[in-house]
C-alpha cells in the first residue's frame, strides 16, 4: 500500500513515515518502485507488533 494509507492505518502522518524513511532502523520497512513507497501490510502488523507492551509483565 502506498504512504498514506500506510499511514492512515499506524494513525500517523505521511510526512512522519517520509521522515522515518530516512532516519536506518526507524520506522516500517518498505519498497521502493521507481519514485513510489509502498509497504507491505504484513511489514506494518510486524511493526505494531514489535512495539507492543504487555501491562503487568516483569522483564
Amino acid at each position: 500500500m502506498r504512504r498514506r494509507e500506510a499511514a492512515r492505518f499506524l494513525g500517523l502522518a505521511p510526512r512522519t513515515l517520509a521522515n522515518w524513511a530516512c532516519i536506518p532502523g526507524r520506522g516500517p520497512s518498505f519498497h521502493r518502485v521507481g519514485r513510489t513507497v509502498l509497504y507491505d501490510m504484513g511489514e506494518l502488523r510486524a511493526f505494531v507488533a514489535a512495539g507492543r507492551i504487555e501491562m503487568g509483565k516483569r522483564a
